[in-house]
């Protein structure tokens, strides 16, 4: 067969299979979630928040992760979950403190999440001796606690980046994440 005709060939189905797929790429991580309320309940904290955003329209936001903090102490991963409102369940009384940061579909983290505090104490909603009364509560904002670098180059699906401490006596943290490389097509030209 004609070299020219297999090019022409190879050229309509490259044109032809590209068409057939919408490509998105996101490099943009989230909006940080906003306004986390916190309402106490007996010995459980209800924490509520208004999603983040993300652009572009085809990725998306995957999933929130939540950290937690008691009576001062370091902030540590409690859960994850793909709703804007989780139920933390069975505590001991004292002073919690929560994060929430959004991860999108493309595995960006915004960095700086929504916090906010609460004491959880007897007389908090409906505990164990029947006294009433509401809960605690606030809108939230940036928590400024950690100051997280660029995320590193991808390597073996895994990038990493470090994160300094600046709110409070805290440990510095890394953090990781799953990557993909970037797409290097394997030509530069069919013909």
């Amino acid at each position: 067969m004609n070299k020219q005709i297999v090019a022409i060939i190879l050229g309509i189905f490259l044109i032809s299979l590209t068409s057939a797929f919408s490509i998105c790429i996101d490099h943009t991580p989230p909006s940080p979630p906003s306004n986390l309320v916190l309402t106490a309940s007996g010995k459980n904290i209800q924490l509520t928040w208004n999603p983040a955003t993300d652009e572009p329209a085809c990725s998306g936001i995957d999933f929130y992760d939540i950290y937690r903090g008691f009576n001062g102490g370091v902030l540590s991963w409690i859960a994850n979950t793909s709703s804007t409102n989780y139920l933390d369940e069975t505590l001991a009384y004292g002073t919690y403190e929560y994060i929430i940061h959004a991860w999108d579909l493309a595995g960006h983290n915004e960095g700086n999440g929504t916090g906010n505090s609460i004491v959880l104490k007897s007389g908090n909603g409906d505990d164990d001796n029947g006294n009433g009364g509401s809960g605690g509560g606030g809108g939230g904002g940036s928590d400024n606690l950690f100051s997280c670098g660029k995320w590193e180059e991808c390597i073996d699906g895994t990038q990493i980046r470090i994160c300094e401490n600046i709110g409070r006596n805290l440990p510095n943290r890394t953090e990781t994440r799953n990557c993909f490389p970037d797409f290097i097509p394997f030509f530069k030209n069919p013909f």
